[in-house]
């Protein structure tokens, strides 16, 4: 399956980690406690039901089984679309919807991107609507309470599957679900959350364009009902995103009662001020995704009503069958992150360069060792009582460290912004741990207990007198770089006033680093020939980074003393991106503390 190629390749990240940790907690009748977020999960989003894959892992306990398990929930979810289609469209045509909705692209997206808790949901929703629509209502109930126990915005939904109900004159269960609904809504976000949460109030309102809470939005709606659409459809994207969503199903859903269910699916995602949610990556279209499918046959089912009986089974498998294409074309054309798209280019099954060598580096890591590492890696090492994503509340905290030196991955959960604010990280916490494995860039550290000093490790140190006349330089290089920097600010303040001078201030400011920059090269240089391949790795990577950043700065003075006055503001762009974002300083910086003899 993609997810697990994705798996192996290294590319799935912090939320499988997060639930692959708390179902392992789950497997060993613990607290869902999360590390990776520090706090129980249940405080972050109210979903007991994912405990009941806990048995899996006694099978076999690895994030796979979450995988797995999540394709096999979605996959499922299709046996109701089909039998709900199947009076409405006839036989053939509920396979074609069925097919439209198996490839559409909502689900082929949420399936690819790692596990979430959600996964549930298809299959309990088209089950709802199903078992309410043949008036088995004691099964209906059943499913309606592991509905709500998926996550505590579903219970939204469920009020509104009351208020469907009340369309169709069930006014006993419609009542009931609607009260239900809004009370467990209530009950988990002002009292389960909080609790699970040492007190924290729920974390996740996004809505603030309308209200602070679920009874502002109602009365700003009532009294401004057009901002449904003013809000719903602005920025374009969330118009885009909404017509992805119902082109699939040519638009049908829209003619059945049904979209009633859709409203609250959607006006969660388009409402929000969270911008994440407006687009078609992730998992965020998996609970919608019945709901316009079986939308879609009660619609077909009301046009075919409209013509004769002779023709409505070839114009019933007609538009199922344009559904099968219109879904096919959308997640294939549309949808690269999906996973019909992935599978289907050659390239996907290519595991990535470092791979090996990560692999490797998992392996130097004891198994209940407490770690720090990157996003890729979570997920191959959450089965610990601690794990964190390295960022800048990590540092000191945990026995060992698992990073790329030369390539770390940008950016972690605590606020790291840019690959400068982690690599600032690093160059914290490396002098304090002792390396144990190190391979082109991926390194394996230990922090020795209080009192002991870190050493070189596996890593074999540049010789004192060579590492003393390297780290001067290293000092007057960073001092020479914040310099410039300053000069540059002062030069272009000139520039912005049109000075005479500005062109030779920017030449002038730039002038002493970049003798800084010769002379530290010329020492590392003089150094690589007597390193250990591993400091030469190191030493070539900061050279090719200092360069780069060197020119940069010229390219800076040039364009400021060019008479053409269009070329300064992307060559100081640039600059600021390599300097700041890419943090092509820390390279030098990772050199100088790994290949110092400590």
């Amino acid at each position: 399956m993609a997810s697990i190629v994705r798996y192996v390749h290294l590319q799935s990240g912090l939320d499988l980690g997060i639930f692959d940790q708390v179902v392992w907690h789950y497997s060993r009748f613990e607290a869902p406690f999360s590390s990776i977020r520090g706090e129980n999960l249940l405080g972050d989003h109210f979903h007991p039901l994912v405990a009941v894959l806990a048995p899996l892992y006694w099978v076999w306990s690895d994030p796979r089984m979450l995988l797995i398990a999540q394709s096999v929930l979605v996959a499922a979810s299709i046996i109701p679309v089909f039998l709900f289609a199947a009076p409405r469209v006839g036989r053939a045509g509920a396979y074609l919807l069925a097919g439209a909705y198996g490839v559409f692209w909502g689900l082929q997206v949420g399936v690819l991107f790692d596990f979430h808790e959600v996964a549930f949901a298809p299959l309990l929703i088209a089950l709802a609507i199903l078992l309410a629509d043949r008036r088995r209502w004691g099964w209906f109930w059943l499913v309606t309470a592991l509905l709500l126990l998926v996550k505590e915005d579903l219970s939204i939904f469920v009020a509104f599957f009351g208020i469907y109900l009340l369309t169709r004159r069930e006014i006993r269960h419609g009542v009931a679900l609607v009260v239900v609904g809004i009370a467990w809504y209530e009950l988990t976000t002002r009292v389960l959350i909080p609790h699970f949460a040492s007190g924290s109030p729920y974390a996740y309102w996004t809505y603030y364009e309308l209200g602070k809470n679920a009874p502002d939005v109602i009365w700003a709606l009532v009294r401004a009902p057009w901002k449904l659409f003013t809000i719903g459809f602005s920025p374009a994207q969330k118009a885009h995103t909404i017509a992805g969503l119902l082109a699939p199903f040519v638009f049908l859903s829209l003619w059945s009662r049904l979209f009633i269910l859709a409203v609250p699916l959607l006006a969660e995602r388009f409402l929000s001020t969270n911008q994440t949610l407006w687009s078609t990556h992730y998992h965020y279209s998996l609970a919608i995704a019945p709901v316009l499918a079986m939308g879609g046959a009660c619609g077909l089912a009301h046009v075919l009503r409209l013509l004769p009986k002779r023709r409505r089974r070839v114009l019933a498998i007609f538009g199922t069958g344009a559904m099968l294409v219109a879904s096919l074309a959308i997640t294939r054309l549309r949808t690269a992150d999906s996973a019909l798209s992935q599978i289907t280019t050659p390239s996907f099954y290519d595991a990535p360069s470092y791979a090996g060598r990560a692999y490797r580096a998992l392996r130097h890591v004891p198994a209940t060792a407490s770690l720090a590492t990157v996003d890729s890696l979570l997920a191959h090492t959450s089965q610990r009582q601690r794990l964190q994503q390295i960022d800048p509340g990590t540092v000191g905290k945990d026995q060992y460290l698992l990073v790329d030196a030369l390539q770390p991955e940008c950016c972690g959960t605590s606020g790291s912004g840019s690959y400068y604010v982690l690599g600032k990280v690093l160059d914290n916490e490396l002098p304090i741990v002792t390396p144990v494995y190190y391979d082109q860039g991926w390194l394996v550290a230990r922090r020795h207990p209080g009192g002991q000093r870190a050493s070189s490790g596996v890593l074999v140190p540049m010789r004192g007198p060579t590492a003393l006349g390297v780290d001067r330089l290293w000092v007057r290089w960073y001092g020479e770089l914040g310099v410039t920097d300053k000069r540059l600010f002062g030069c272009l303040t000139r520039w912005a006033k049109h000075d005479p001078g500005a062109g030779a201030c920017f030449e002038g400011a730039n002038a002493p680093f970049q003798g800084a920059q010769s002379a530290l090269v010329r020492a590392i240089h003089t150094a690589q020939p007597a390193l250990h391949a591993d400091c030469a790795g190191l030493a070539s990577a900061a050279l090719q980074d200092s360069r780069r950043l060197a020119l940069d700065l010229r390219r800076v003075a040039s364009a400021g003393a060019s008479p053409d006055r269009g070329g300064l503001r992307p060559a100081l762009i640039a600059e600021a991106v390599d300097e700041r974002d890419q943090d092509l300083s820390g390279q030098l910086d990772r050199f100088v503390i790994l290949c110092s003899p400590r």
